[in-house]
């Protein structure tokens, strides 16, 4: 959310958006379908001349949200990876500077197996105005171009996690996003009901609730017991320290549900209803699109916006999604606060919206 300043007299435009394509290869990878794309303006004069505009910030702080991403081999299974590297940019360009990113993968992309995680991309505010392509975006793209590989060392990944952001100040959130259930714990014994090999069918002779038992012996070993416990304790461990985490089981995930659950759970985040994390069934991006919005929504979702600086009555305009917003029915200015009313608070509060912007310096559309 910020504050644009632009002298003109006209009526503010319709701003333009990013299409981007979350599925397919790399190639198509929000990584990829950032050359070319259109950047944002926040006003255009009468001659279709750009504005002289000035961002100004909200008074309040914006929150670290930290996403901590599988990239295990299964990612790679009908381009889940890619989707979660697209979906992931374009939540992020949407909330623009309300919020600052940072970004954790697992395994560590040096070592793979079941290395721990590693930051790939520190805590950075995210890009003015909300909507635009810079340098946040650009980074966090190059951050992640990575290849999937591995196995699913979530519970050590999480304790790397704990450590980065317990030196942030302020709010911090942790957003858990994977596709299987957690494992790389070779001290554990596990019988053929929480062994991956078995529960995935990983071979023929693997299979789900029958033997042999593909943890036992040299096929697999204990390091595909499930590791439910430690990661339920190592979500727990973040929440204890003021961070709360959130749950995102992508598709793959749903042999898991009973942990992903006793995750949420710990994280503080747990939903209501049987399911209490956000389950993904589709491989489609739309679907993983849906759950990160409604994430945003719960930490960043709110109808009152307290500005820096009070602006000039007149010459302010609220856009909800780069649409500028009639003031009638939709939104208040009170001094230096905006307020959003109406089916226009319902929609950011549900995270439909997450890209608001007031624009001060065109003549207000009242109606």
């Amino acid at each position: 959310m910020s504050v644009a300043a632009c002298q003109t007299t006209t009526r503010p435009p319709e701003l333009g958006a990013l299409s981007n394509d979350a599925g397919g290869d790399g190639a198509r990878s929000f990584a990829g379908a950032l050359t070319g794309a259109p950047i944002l303006q926040c006003s255009l004069g009468p001659d279709g001349g750009v504005c002289d505009c000035v961002d100004v910030d909200l008074l309040e702080a914006p929150p670290l949200l930290h996403f901590a991403l599988d990239r295990s081999g299964s990612m790679n299974d009908s381009s889940k990876w890619n989707t979660v590297r697209a979906v992931v940019g374009e939540t992020v360009m949407q909330l623009g500077p309300r919020v600052s990113v940072a970004a954790s993968v697992f395994p560590d992309p040096a070592h793979d197996g079941c290395s721990a995680g590693v930051q790939v991309f520190p805590p950075r505010r995210g890009d003015a105005p909300a909507g635009v392509i810079g340098p946040t975006l650009e980074d966090l793209a190059t951050a992640l171009r990575l290849l999937a590989s591995g196995a699913t060392p979530t519970a050590k990944s999480l304790a790397v996690v704990k450590s980065l952001v317990s030196q942030e100040a302020g709010r911090r959130y942790v957003i858990l996003a994977t596709d299987g259930g957690p494992n790389c714990n070779d001290t554990l014994k596990c019988d053929v009901s929480e062994c991956l090999a078995n529960v995935e069918s990983v071979a023929p002779t693997c299979q789900p609730n029958q033997l042999p038992n593909c943890c036992d012996g040299t096929a697999y070993g204990s390091v595909q017991c499930l590791d439910g416990a430690a990661t339920v304790q190592a979500v727990g461990d973040i929440a204890a320290a003021g961070v709360p985490v959130y749950v995102v089981g992508v598709p793959g995930s749903g042999p898991y549900a009973s942990v992903l659950n006793k995750m949420a759970e710990a994280g503080g985040t747990a939903r209501s209803g049987d399911v209490k994390y956000y389950r993904v069934d589709s491989t489609d991006a739309d679907a993983l699109r849906a759950a990160l919005k409604q994430v945003a929504a719960s930490i960043t979702g709110t109808c009152d916006f307290e500005l820096k600086e009070r602006p000039n009555i007149g010459f302010v305009n609220v856009y909800a999604d780069n649409k500028p917003l009639a003031q009638d029915g939709n939104w208040t200015l009170t001094d230096k606060r905006v307020t959003l009313i109406g089916s226009v608070c319902e929609q950011v509060l549900r995270g439909d919206v997450l890209n608001v912007r007031v624009v001060v310096g065109c003549p207000t559309i009242a109606r």
